[in-house]
Parts: C-alpha cells; sequence; structure tokens
C-alpha cells in the first residue's frame, strides 16, 4: 500500500508545501524584473526593411505553412517569450539532472517520495509543455486573418498539421534532456521511461 506523504505527518506536509509555494514564490520574484523589462524593449523595437525581389522556390502547402509559423513564432517577440519559457525550462531542469543526479538522492530520504517523485516530474515535464505549446497558441493567433488561410487552396488538416509539426523542434528536445536527466537521476533501465 502506498503511504501518503510525509509519512501522515501534517507537519511535514505543510513544511513541503510551504518550501514548494517559497521555490515558486522566489522564482517569480527574481524573474519577474527581467520579463517585465525584457516585453517593453522587444515590444517597442521596429523593423524597417527595404523589400527586394528575389527567386521564389516551389514547396509543398505544408512547408509554406511551417515557414509561416516560423516566421511569426520568431516574429513575435512575446509570443517566442510566453511559449520560449516552458521548454527552456525543462531543458535547464533536465541538464541539472544530468550533471548532478545525486540532488535527487536528497528527495529520495523523504518517507513515500520514492512512488510520488518520478509521477510529479513527469507531471511537471507535462505542464511545461502544455504551457508552451505554441500550435494552440498559433491557432488563436490567426485571429481576424483566418479567412487568409481559409482562402488558401490548403486544407483545414493542412494548417492543423503545420502548426503541430512546428511544435516538435521546439518541444521535443527539451522534453529528450529531460527524460534523459530523470532516467540518470533514477537510475533506470532505458526500455522503463
Amino acid at each position: 500500500a502506498a503511504r501518503p506523504l510525509g509519512g501522515g505527518n501534517a507537519l511535514s506536509v505543510v513544511w513541503f508545501v510551504l518550501l514548494s509555494v517559497g521555490c515558486v514564490g522566489f522564482l517569480t520574484a527574481a524573474i519577474a524584473p527581467v520579463y517585465h523589462s525584457l516585453t517593453l524593449r522587444l515590444a517597442t523595437r521596429t523593423v524597417h526593411r527595404r523589400f527586394r525581389m528575389s527567386r521564389q522556390t516551389a514547396g509543398s502547402a505544408v512547408s509554406a505553412l511551417y515557414k509561416k509559423e516560423a516566421a511569426r513564432f520568431f516574429g513575435t517577440p512575446i509570443y517566442l517569450l510566453n511559449c520560449g519559457l516552458g521548454p527552456l525550462f525543462l531543458l535547464l531542469g533536465g541538464g541539472y539532472l544530468l550533471l548532478f543526479p545525486d540532488k535527487l538522492q536528497i528527495l529520495l530520504t523523504i518517507p513515500g517520495m520514492r512512488q510520488q517523485l518520478p509521477v510529479m516530474l513527469a507531471a511537471m515535464a507535462a505542464l511545461f509543455l502544455l504551457v508552451a505549446s505554441p500550435s494552440s497558441v498559433s491557432i488563436s493567433l490567426e485571429g481576424r486573418a483566418i479567412w487568409l488561410l481559409q482562402s488558401a487552396p490548403v486544407t483545414p488538416l493542412a494548417i492543423c498539421h503545420a502548426k503541430a509539426l512546428f511544435s516538435l523542434p521546439i518541444c521535443l528536445p527539451p522534453m529528450a534532456v529531460a527524460l534523459a536527466g530523470v532516467q540518470r537521476a533514477f537510475r533506470l533501465p532505458a526500455g522503463q521511461l
């Protein structure tokens, strides 16, 4: 039978919750001033380019939509910042676990944590990727310009495929690093993840 967190000791649970809230508060306090100034600086920057006609290449509709998504993602600073923080934190956390796998062993001394920590880490990774999914945000960003895509000679499914395809290179590498870090920290065999 699974034991409750803290072995049923309410004081241990309270300390765990306070520590968790404290860590989130510290991270928020550390990022807030930089985040605000960075978004202001990125939002007020304008770029003027002179158009120059160049050779046009033919490609598939999905690749054209993919390039459009990439241009929007990397060309809109607030979009890049909001959707890039989740994969960045996942990459940093996974990298930390790869470099310092023994640091996680301290948490495993808490009664009941050996069974719950892998589930908590998986939920945290899923949350980081869920918050940062550019494909869901991209669909709503079409807004008033949705008629442009609807008038193009592509199916709505191709549009969704391009948006989902663009999410993969942003979300999969950080997830792979995080999984490798968890695997190394827990000393799991390759097939168990």
